[in-house]
């Protein structure tokens, strides 16, 4: 994925191209995408139909969201960069729009006796911004896989009045978003050899960091990348970090839990600190990887 040098310019030309937001009282147009995994469509059938019946949103026809996903290209991935979160919400024509995973599985228990277990994992993607704005899972167990799933199934449509709750005020939060601004100026990392890179020099970390990969994760068989936009202040701080590749399962959590831990030295420019914003990705499959900074010939980076 290529990382624009004016990513705020980028951020604001994305949001600002976008259909005025619906006014407070209208109802908020929802799609639902059919979920990945085991009994998938029996999945996303029934939560079509308890979306359907709050009369808080307005929910877009399955076959239509599904056959406008279809010609963008979107093929079920559940770790989008908020970029082509956006595009995809802007195919559809929504304000937020489901994306969702199942697994319903025999297991075998130490004491030798069988088990269903299933998990249901939900997203809430604001079409937007391309944010993901709400994940939550029911993991559950039954006497066999087929009552596990209907005991997850059930637990996700008893929470979908409080996920509606959720993005009504997410889009009355949506132009206080908007109005937020940086309170010093805010470097992006120049590419190498570009006139901007004369006379900077970057951050110096001290130490490399491992996210923790969740054990919901684990179960569900993950492998995803988070892109984090980090900014590094000039005083040796960690600012705003905004996500721009999401993956769920408590994965960004993670990721921003450990760049919130980075010690650092702090950019220069003729020899005077800075602050800039830098993109930050960690790898998670099972085990993940020392997170790589794009432009990395030009963060320097030290470990003890």
């Amino acid at each position: 994925m290529h990382w624009r040098n004016s990513l705020i310019l980028v951020l604001q030309t994305l949001v600002f191209c976008s259909a005025p937001y619906t006014h407070a009282s209208e109802r908020l147009r929802v799609a639902l995408l059919e979920f990945q995994g085991d009994e998938n469509r029996l999945v996303t059938t029934a939560l079509a139909k308890s979306l359907a019946e709050d009369t808080r949103i307005a929910l877009v026809d399955l076959r239509q969201a599904a056959a406008a996903a279809n010609g963008f290209g979107y093929d079920g991935s559940l770790n989008l960069t908020v970029e082509d979160a956006r595009r995809l919400g802007a195919a559809i024509g929504c304000e937020f729009y489901i994306l969702g995973k199942t697994f319903t599985t025999l297991r075998r228990s130490v004491e030798k006796t069988t088990y269903g277990e299933s998990l249901i994992a939900i997203f809430i993607v604001d079409a937007r911004a391309g944010r993901l704005v709400k994940f939550d899972h029911a993991l559950t167990k039954g006497e066999t896989p087929q009552s596990a799933q209907d005991e997850s199934l059930s637990a996700i449509k008893n929470r979908i009045p409080e996920y509606i709750s959720n993005m009504s005020s997410q889009r009355a939060e949506q132009l206080s978003l908007l109005q937020q601004a940086e309170a010093e100026p805010i470097e992006e990392m120049p590419e190498e050899g570009s006139p901007q890179a004369a006379g900077f020099k970057p951050p110096q970390t001290f130490r490399r960091y491992i996210p923790e990969i969740t054990e919901l994760a684990r179960l569900a068989e993950v492998t995803a990348t988070v892109e984090l936009a980090v900014v590094f202040h000039s005083d040796g701080r960690i600012g705003k970090i905004d996500v721009l590749r999401w993956a769920g399962f408590g994965l960004d959590e993670s990721a921003i839990k450990t760049a919130r831990e980075i010690k650092f030295k702090p950019a220069t420019r003729n020899n005077l600190p800075i602050s800039v914003r830098a993109v930050l990705q960690y790898r998670f499959k099972f085990l993940t990887e020392i997170p790589t900074i794009k432009n990395k010939k030009l963060l320097e980076s030290r470990s003890n």
